[in-house]
């Protein structure tokens, strides 16, 4: 039965590691490890030599994306393998220490943590290097065996520092373990020790000798606390995630004292095997902390929760232990605490899965130079330091091995007009890329010279990032007679669904066999873009193209409002507002209160009109006000029958004197400060009786 178990843990812990996998953009990190993996073999490892972590999660990317190609979901998945590699080790090593209820609960508990499932769905070494930790430990336990557990020792000893300098602390502690047990080891089991450590310096220090003359140091500037790094530490453990550490501070001190209570419990019974335990779990913290000081000239990471992935699978070693002793000896706490434990981490696995959606920040931009790029056209990019994202989206977009070549032009300099002729050269037609140009050419420089000294011929803004084409004469705009299909499957509000069509050609946003925007390109082959508001409601949406229909999910938007509480039927043009509702009858100086209105779009405005709140006294002072889009949403963007929830938060002035006040509503344009009358020529409705108390 229990093997059945053991078996299902292990096919959850799949499941989980997988789900999602490929459903988020690449992030900074896990370009720049796909860019070093397409390097050459001898190249991907100097870059690693020069770098703070060690080659050997490199060196198998190497291979695997030669093999798997490079989309998100296919990169991924090697850290979702060794992910699972760590959860069997962690069954093993609980096992090992303390039998196979122990070990269930365990692999259990690392299966459901919401923080090692999430970088078991990165493309970093961190999954890797926590399995090996895992396997070290493990072999450590097993030595006195076959010899084969010391071949186990020795491989997996070099490769946990291989993967992340980190891991080496884990052979520290092993061995200061070993040192408190001298007395009760063989003369033996000591040669055999120390020759196995000797083996494992041997093979680090082969990779010392290549990178001791390229290594640099890192870090170094943290200005916190042991506490803060054991409390984080500490917040991991009992949550499974990176949360808010001190609203979650009660429930930390709960499950760490049961923690601290159940090795107590176990080490009573096995002291060397409870010291081991505690030695695991305390010293990662501590260490990572001490190296955070500025003292250290070589590796001084920052406290983060990544760092203490690697040592995830230890840590739940414990928990599995302490859970099974606490069972032992009072079998309704030990269940009690197994299932709040599985509350904490199924509610953080919740959360961080509901973050995980794509977003179209690159994806787009690069496909469109691919599809309208001709052969050989070269690609400049302003970007401080995306250079890895530039790479890694214009590789993506063209299936894994782009033709085109991007060079960066590093800003700000002296001279930016030989440092452009220099980057530019002859060029005649090229695509100019901005990616976060604000942050190394605030004053758009590179683009004032270039609109200077070429014709910008095609254009198409990415939110706060752009693409240019540029040439030296005035050429036609680029055509093409494909379209460029979304990028992404859900939008939420802030989002921008794209979609790309051939002159003339017209795209329509729609949902519920409605039309909600329409867009026509013009002069030439265009990137429609199609913002999402707040107003859009949940539910899924089309974008209806020449080619064909391509749907995608709206979420995190506003749901359908109920009826409003309190009625008031009021017609500003062509917004109707319903009725309103206070959260509150009254509030302190200091205090802020909610005021939701349910408006109802009569016909579509023409214009984009803004609503006002006012927290007005009875001499007409205005003592706090909120204005905006109701909704958030520009009401050029509604439609006609839509109903929406617009709530308004104000904030009670210090000095406002007690007493009764009233709210007015009302709705103008932004631009002249016109108010729209209602039919009895007011412009304003009130909603009276609100008490400002002492």
């Amino acid at each position: 039965m229990r093997r059945f178990i053991i078996v299902g843990v292990l096919l959850a812990a799949f499941a989980l590691r997988v789900y999602a996998l490929g459903e988020k953009a690449a992030w900074w990190d896990e370009a720049w490890s796909v860019h070093v993996a397409q390097q050459s073999l001898a190249d991907a490892t100097e870059i690693t030599s020069y770098d703070v972590q060690p080659p050997l999660y490199q060196w198998a990317l190497f291979a695997w994306v030669r093999a798997a190609g490079i989309s998100e979901f296919a990169v991924r998945y090697l850290s979702a393998l060794w992910g699972l590699v760590a959860v069997a080790a962690t069954y093993a090593v609980a096992a090992r220490l303390g039998g196979r209820r122990a070990g269930a609960l365990a692999a259990f508990f690392i299966a459901l943590s919401a923080l090692h499932i999430g970088w078991s769905q990165e493309t970093r070494m961190y999954a890797m290097a926590s399995a090996w930790a895992a396997l070290t430990v493990y072999a450590a336990l097993r030595v006195r065996g076959a010899r084969g557990w010391w071949a186990l020792l020795v491989l997996a000893g070099a490769a946990i520092p291989l993967t992340h300098y980190l891991g080496g602390f884990v052979l520290a502690i092993l061995n200061l373990h070993w040192l408190l047990g001298w007395r009760t080891h063989s003369r033996a089991f000591r040669r055999a020790w120390i020759a196995a450590m000797i083996a494992i310096a041997l093979l680090l220090g082969l990779w010392a000798i290549y990178a001791v003359r390229h290594i640099r140091g890192g870090g170094g500037d943290f200005e916190g606390s042991a506490a803060f790094v054991f409390q984080l530490a500490a917040t991991l453990w009992a949550t499974g995630a990176s949360v808010d550490l001190d609203r979650y501070l009660a429930p930390t001190l709960v499950v760490m004292a049961g923690l601290v209570a159940g090795l107590a419990l176990y080490a009573w019974r096995r002291r060397s095997d409870g010291a081991l335990v505690a030695l695991l779990v305390i010293c990662p913290p501590l260490v990572i902390y001490l190296l955070s000081l500025p003292s250290w000239r070589f590796y001084a990471p920052r406290p983060e929760a990544r760092y203490l992935v690697i040592f995830v699978p230890l840590v739940y070693v414990a928990f599995g232990l302490a859970l099974d002793a606490l069972r032992r000896k009072w079998r309704a706490l030990g269940m009690a605490a197994a299932l709040g434990l599985t509350l904490l981490y199924g509610a953080a696995f919740l959360r961080e899965a509901d973050n995980r959606y794509y977003r179209d920040d690159y994806a787009t931009l690069f496909r469109t130079i691919d599809l309208l790029a001709a052969p050989g056209e070269p690609v400049f990019f302003v970007s401080d330091d995306r250079y890895p994202l530039v790479y890694y989206h214009m590789d993506r977009a063209a299936g894994g091995d782009s033709d085109l070549r991007a060079r960066g032009i590093p800003l700000p300099v002296d001279d930016l007009d030989r440092h452009m002729r220099a980057i530019v050269g002859d060029a005649s037609r090229f695509w100019f890329v901005e990616i976060e140009r604000n942050l190394s050419d605030p004053a758009g420089e590179s683009v004032a010279w270039l609109d200077a000294h070429y014709t910008p011929i095609w254009r198409a803004p990415f939110e706060h990032n752009a693409v240019t084409l540029y040439a030296a004469d005035a050429e036609a705009p680029p055509g093409s007679d494909r379209t460029l299909i979304p990028a992404i499957r859900e939008a939420r509000p802030g989002d921008t669904v794209r979609i790309g069509v051939p002159d003339g050609a017209t795209a329509s946003l729609e949902t519920a066999g409605r039309v909600i925007a329409a867009q026509t390109a013009a002069g030439g082959w265009s990137l429609l873009q199609f913002p999402v508001y707040p107003a859009y409601p949940p539910g899924e949406y089309t974008l209806r193209a020449p080619d064909g229909t391509h749907t995608f999910r709206v979420t995190h938007s506003q749901p359908a409002p109920d009826d409003p509480p309190a009625n008031l039927d009021l017609a500003f043009g062509p917004l109707r507002l319903l009725g309103y509702a206070l959260d509150r009858a009254g509030a302190k100086p200091g205090e802020r209160f909610d005021l939701r209105l349910f408006w109802e779009v009569a016909e579509r405005p023409p214009e984009d009109y803004t609503v006002f709140v006012h927290l007005l006294g009875a001499d007409n002072t205005v003592w706090a006000t909120d204005d905006g889009y109701p909704a958030g949403t520009p009401t050029t963007a509604l439609w006609a029958g839509q109903v929406l929830t617009d709530r308004h938060r104000l904030r009670v002035p210090d000095d406002m004197p007690p007493g009764w006040y009233s709210v007015e509503v009302g709705v103008y344009r932004l631009d002249t400060g016109e108010r729209l009358a209602l039919a009895d020529g007011s412009d304003r409705a009130l909603v009276p009786g609100f008490e400002v108390r002492r």
